[in-house]
């Protein structure tokens, strides 16, 4: 075990309303590079916010069908734009056996269950999400192991697409 460890300055913090001013002679790290994605990323977000506003662009009908394995709900694909301004793509449809899904989630499906039962709302939520792929190897010491010596070199934007008891929670969707 070392007593050292690499020293790293400081990164400052990230302004998504200021852009890098590239000059002869600045030394480039990755703090100017998050600076410019996340300068770039604003603007399209405000955009979409701004004059488009959020929900539905196309596609993404549900639908439901019966199955030998019970009731299978469908979204087809689409795009949408979260609140947040920003763009969700499925690209394929997406199908879920909502049987399969009550067994997993039985425990809070209980209360509603009694004598007589009563109705329960399933609310289907897409959201945004980002997933960091494509690993690749990064200058490392020594004794570090190989999860530790890779990091990954991409980030796909991508979706959840979710069934809940519950509403979406307002805090999420601003």
């Amino acid at each position: 075990m070392s007593d050292f460890e690499t020293a790293y300055p400081d990164l400052a913090a990230l302004d998504p309303y200021k852009r890098v001013n590239y000059v002869m002679g600045l030394v480039l790290g990755v703090d100017e590079f998050q600076q410019e994605e996340l300068y770039l990323l604003e603007k399209h977000r405000l955009h979409n916010r701004a004059l488009h506003g959020y929900g539905t662009v196309c596609g993404l009908r549900v639908w439901w069908r019966d199955t030998a394995k019970g009731p299978e709900i469908l979204v087809e694909p689409g795009v949408a734009v979260n609140p947040k301004g920003q763009v969700i793509r499925v690209p394929q449809t997406q199908c879920a056996l909502l049987d399969d899904w009550l067994e997993r989630n039985k425990a809070a499906l209980a209360p509603s269950l009694g004598s007589p039962p009563s109705r329960q709302r399933i609310y289907l939520n897409l959201c945004y999400h980002e997933c960091k792929t494509d690993s690749v190897p990064i200058p490392s010491g020594p004794c570090i192991s190989v999860e530790d010596s890779s990091a990954p070199s991409r980030i796909a934007d991508t979706f959840l697409l979710t069934l809940s008891f519950e509403p979406p929670n307002s805090d999420e969707v601003q």
